[in-house]
C-alpha cells in the first residue's frame, strides 16, 4: 500500500515537473514572440520614418523645380531687355563709328 502511494506520488511529481517545464518553455516561446512583435513594430515605424522622408525629399524637389520655374520665367524676361540692350549697344556702336570717321574725314580735309 505504502508502495502503491510513493509510486503515485512519484507519478505525480513526474507529470507536475513536465507540466511545469512546458509552462516555462511556453513563457520562453511567449516571450521570444513579444520580441518579434516589438521588433516588427520598431520595423513599421522604421518604414514609416523612411516614407516620410522620401515624401519630405518630394516636397523638396517640388520645391527646387517650382524655383527653377520662376528663375526660368525671369531669364525668359530678360531675353527682350537684353536683346534691347544688344540692338541700342550695335546702333549706338555704329553711330559712333559714323561720327567718328565724318570727324576724322573732316580734320584730315582741313
Amino acid at each position: 500500500m505504502y508502495a502503491g502511494i510513493a509510486l503515485s506520488a512519484a507519478v505525480i511529481h513526474w507529470f507536475y515537473s513536465r507540466f511545469d517545464a512546458s509552462i516555462s518553455e511556453f513563457d520562453v516561446s511567449n516571450c521570444r514572440f513579444k520580441a518579434l512583435i516589438y521588433e516588427f513594430d520598431a520595423s513599421i515605424d522604421e518604414i514609416k520614418t523612411l516614407i516620410c522622408r522620401i515624401d519630405t525629399l518630394f516636397y523638396g524637389f517640388e520645391a527646387l523645380i517650382c524655383e527653377i520655374n520662376a528663375w526660368n520665367r525671369e531669364f525668359e524676361a530678360l531675353i527682350p531687355k537684353f536683346d534691347g540692350w544688344v540692338r541700342e549697344f550695335i546702333s549706338r556702336s555704329i553711330g559712333f563709328n559714323v561720327c567718328s570717321n565724318y570727324v576724322w574725314h573732316l580734320f584730315h580735309s582741313l
